[in-house]
């Protein structure tokens, strides 16, 4: 009866939730669409790129704000995944409205102003639909509401065996790649990273993932023990991602192990103010990482004082901004090269996803030319030719849904945002193995993440072989088991 009232609460608060994101979203659909005719008739001005910037702020917050009474925590993996997408697509549009200065690279003075003004309107609107689609996504509650979940936490050695299982299908591989990653950077530069041919690839290579889907679920099945060892780990791999001079990955994988440590325990008392020191510390870091691409260490000055003079002279929240922010380029991009010079996909792009499921010696005839063409397969490879650059923009979800539909796409971001909700927060049936679908969402979190710039393409493969299968392979033999038990 307890349970049953608390899930009742949880219905109306949802609903509740979801007609005030109605509202907001009907509200956001007629100002973009009264200002995208103000700019194709008149154009856009200093005055009117800041309204709508601050249109951007306002929006996000109470979205925000909406989407954490739906999901209890701002420590949650669907709302982290919505904060790193605006932060991508916004966070130098969130500079401009402050009259922060933007050193680094700068979107306003390598983009026409009308284009970032259209870039603009699209990510306003596309983002309150991505929203509207997370919480109809979650009409039923998810696994991470705290008041619906028992409090103990008990071991389970099929998960756990499960967990090493994968482990060691993927150390192998996994350490394989990261050794032929330092070796190229340590001998020929960061940016070498990036050139064609530079990096081996090898038989095994897709196995690597299965390394970090054995961490979740050891996290998942063991002890407390086990899920020290697990985010210790994670978190070293995230300090030797960030050393090689991934900023994403790394940052993720800090995330990631925060949540291990946070979700699959006996802790239920998530604090706002761990999220604010995790974020800040991540954030420390893109700077010295930053110089550390560009520059190397200089032999002649200690580590200590080089992490000193680069947050001393940088502003990390400003510097985070300033660096995520530059994403908004692929779309505003896009825009001005569909449909003038390439013509819309009509989801294309999508479809692709589906066409690398399937393993590259049997793609043959029209499937074969199909994974093969960049445009399709790798979006950001496509603009990156386009463009004559010499190194990769990234891409956004918001500029392949227009590179694909044009200004329709910010309805697909409506599915974009209920399938990413469905897929990271499990919806509440019952509470069986609910550390399980919580691990799977951590995990689903932990490869989704940095989609906040990319493409698709590779969004469904990843989900499908690294935590769908795995996850399905635990509840196919776990059931007799439990039946053998009994």
């Amino acid at each position: 009866m307890y349970h049953d009232r608390i899930k009742l609460n949880q219905n109306i608060n949802v609903s509740l939730q979801t007609t005030l994101q109605l509202i907001v979203l009907i509200i956001v659909l007629v100002i973009v669409f009264i200002q995208k005719l103000n700019i194709e008739n008149i154009g856009i001005g200093d005055s009117k790129m800041m309204q709508l910037c601050w249109i951007n702020n306002i929006a996000f917050i109470i979205q925000i704000i909406i989407l954490k009474k739906v999901l209890g925590s701002y420590a949650n993996p669907m709302l982290l995944f919505s904060i790193f997408l605006f932060l991508f697509s916004s966070g130098q549009f969130v500079l401009y409205s402050l009259n922060f200065e933007i050193q680094g690279f700068n979107i306003f003075d390598r983009v026409n102003i009308n284009t970032l003004g259209k870039a603009l309107l699209f990510i306003i609107a596309g983002y309150s639909m991505y929203q509207f689609g997370v919480i109809i996504a979650m009409k039923k509650g998810n696994i991470y509401v705290q008041k619906t979940m028992n409090s103990s936490v008990t071991k389970n050695n099929f998960i756990l065996k499960a967990g090493v299982l994968f482990l060691l299908i993927g150390i192998i591989p996994y350490a394989i790649g990261q050794y032929n990653n330092f070796r190229i950077i340590l001998t020929q530069g960061y940016m070498a990273y990036y050139r064609e041919g530079v990096r081996s690839w090898y038989i095994f290579e897709g196995l690597s993932y299965y390394f970090f889907t054995g961490l979740i679920f050891i996290s998942v099945g063991g002890n407390k023990r086990h899920r020290t060892a697990c985010t210790i780990t994670l978190t070293a791999i995230a300090l030797l991602r960030l050393v090689s001079g991934d900023r994403g990955d790394g940052i993720v994988y800090i995330i990631s192990a925060f949540l291990i440590y946070e979700f699959l325990g006996e802790k239920h008392n998530i604090k706002t103010w761990k999220l604010i020191i995790i974020s800040f510390v991540c954030m420390a870091f893109i700077p010295i990482v930053a110089t550390y691409r560009r520059y190397g260490i200089n032999e002649d000055i200690s580590i200590s004082r080089f992490i000193y003079e680069v947050l001393l002279e940088n502003n990390i929240v400003i510097n985070t901004l300033e660096t995520l922010g530059g994403t908004i380029f692929p779309l505003a991009k896009t825009m001005e090269l569909v449909p003038l010079i390439q013509n819309h996909l009509y989801g294309m792009s999508y479809l692709a996803s589906l066409i690398l499921l399937i393993p590259r010696p049997l793609r043959m005839g029209f499937l074969a030319d199909f994974a093969g063409n960049k445009l399709y397969t790798s979006p950001a490879t496509w603009l990156m030719n386009s463009l004559n650059m010499t190194y990769g923009p990234g891409y956004t979800p918001f500029a392949e849904a227009y590179l694909n539909f044009g200004w329709i796409g910010i309805a697909f971001m409506w599915a974009f945002g209920f399938g990413i909700a469905k897929l990271m927060c499990a919806n509440i049936k019952r509470e069986h193995n609910v550390l399980l679908k919580r691990g799977v969402g951590i995990l689903t979190f932990l490869f989704f993440a940095m989609a906040s710039r990319g493409s698709f393409n590779y969004m469904l493969p990843y989900y499908l072989r690294y935590v769908f299968v795995p996850y399905i392979f635990i509840i196919i033999l776990e059931r007799p088991l439990k039946q053998k038990v009994v």
